[in-house]
């Protein structure tokens, strides 16, 4: 029923958008086609919203390169094509998004949904909460089974379960379970389920990882490419970074301009901020940002922290206050805003920052880095990242680094995409700004 309800939103907003542009009946095999790269791109699955768009736009291109082709070849209208493409993309999206959100979460339509039972542990919970929370962007009818341990006797309890209600799928996540027991719990509940989600409990960058198999071997081999130290990919990254940002900065000066004057007039100090960061290869170069502090002396601030006992251990562990007595009210709504880094648009077309990266580090947070500044000095640092979209600064340091140590070792054009889609939602809700 998912799939026939998918093929409904599609067939919806292509032939709304079939009409509303006016092309001829005899080219009704435009929308076929277009459904047909909808199905290749897996977009009639159950997908979380970022990685849904993602595909359906990058559907949406493929359709429009294809047609666009044909178009001289078979006459059509190549201006109503265009048109076609992009009002795909406008409403296309939040139809999809709209009737998703009324008929899986408001209205809450049980035939759409798939039952799914989900067997964790104490520390596996996590997972669940944070891939099956309040959102059920997958349309699941979730049953929860919480275990200590594995053992016959829960074999035989999960598949009672099975046997009794009619499960599409079973999830995994069993984080302080032994890895062979988990081996032995599939193997014993595989045959009455059709599906089985597992969140594995040993550590791989499984975003590039791949399984190479042979006729001859029982097992299979584990592939992991670190897509970010292949040339041909770092190529690709900085030309499409300065591209979009030579855009985004054109499109921006007339705001900058603005809040240049802003800073100047009100605050009657120098509108750019420039700071000293750590760059790729662990070169030094200088940040660009509006100024949102008070020049305030390092020896003025160490001196608040130790009259603030709370302040200095929210300072210690997250490196960034909630309350900074330094940030200007012009400041704080530049920060909340994000605003305020905009000029850094001017490093990467330098080539000094990418679009998307770690975090740019200060020289003294070398240190406190430990391992993962090998890491770090091998790519740029980015004006937004996986830190950014994962709860900005609301993690702690440590957080920080792991989160970007992953993105690092499991880099896509993809991943890039979808951060760069999420950073949008971010910056627009000002979750976790300050």
């Amino acid at each position: 029923m998912f799939f026939i309800f998918k093929l409904f939103i599609f067939m919806l907003i292509l032939m709304l958008n079939f009409f509303i542009v006016s092309i001829k009946l005899n080219f009704i095999w435009i929308v076929f086609l277009y459904l047909f790269l909808f199905l290749y791109e897996g977009l009639f699955a159950r997908l979380d919203n970022i990685t849904e768009i993602y595909r359906f736009l990058k559907a949406n291109v493929l359709a429009f390169l294809i047609t666009l082709s044909f178009s001289f070849v078979i006459k059509i209208n190549t201006e109503k094509l265009f048109y076609f493409f992009m009002l795909n993309i406008f409403d296309g999206v939040i139809i999809l998004y709209i009737l998703k959100k009324i008929f899986l979460q408001i209205v809450n339509i049980r035939f759409l949904k798939k039952k799914v039972l989900v067997v964790y542990d104490e520390e596996g919970e996590e997972n669940i909460k944070s891939w099956f929370g309040n959102q059920n962007v997958f349309g699941y009818d979730i049953e929860k089974m919480q275990v200590d341990r594995i053992d016959k006797k829960i074999c035989k309890t999960i598949n009672k379960k099975l046997k009794n209600k009619n499960y599409d799928a079973v999830v995994l996540s069993l984080k302080k379970t032994n890895i062979l027991k988990v081996v032995y719990l599939i193997d014993k509940i595989q045959v009455n389920v059709r599906k089985i989600f597992i969140f594995p409990n040993i550590y791989f960058p499984f975003y590039n990882l791949k399984t190479i198999s042979s006729f001859s071997a029982k097992n299979v081999i584990f592939s992991i490419t670190n897509n970010l130290f292949i040339q041909s990919n770092i190529i690709l990254k900085n030309v499409m970074d300065f591209i979009i940002s030579l855009i985004l900065l054109l499109i921006s000066m007339p705001l900058m301009i603005i809040i240049y004057i802003i800073i100047k007039v009100f605050d009657k100090t120098n509108p750019v901020y420039k700071q000293q960061r750590v760059g790729k290869d662990g070169k030094m170069f200088y940040l660009y940002k509006f100024k949102t502090m008070k020049d305030i002396s390092k020896e003025e601030f160490e001196s608040y922290l130790n009259k603030n006992p709370q302040a200095k251990s929210e300072w210690e562990v997250f490196k960034k206050l909630k309350n900074d007595p330094r940030v200007t009210s012009i400041g704080k709504v530049l920060r909340r805003t994000s605003l305020d880094e905009l000029p850094q648009l001017i490093n990467v077309i330098k080539g000094e920052m990418a679009l998307i990266g770690p975090r740019p580090y200060l020289p003294e947070e070398i240190k406190e880095m430990g391992e993962f500044f090998e890491y770090y000095k091998k790519v740029k640092p980015g004006i937004t990242g996986l830190w950014q979209v994962s709860g900005r600064n609301e993690l702690t340091f440590k957080e920080r680094i792991i989160l970007e140590s992953w993105y690092i070792k499991n880099w896509s054009m993809e991943m890039d995409f979808m951060i760069l889609l999420k950073t949008v939602y971010i910056v627009l809700s000002k979750r976790g700004s300050f």
